[in-house]
């Protein structure tokens, strides 16, 4: 559970980054 609870955190993270990085 944890596992998944991370990977979803982090795939989360790494899409709001890459919108972020498109808009900058």
């Amino acid at each position: 559970m944890v596992v998944n609870e991370n990977a979803c955190l982090l795939a989360k993270r790494g899409a709001l980054e890459s919108i972020a990085s498109e808009l900058a």
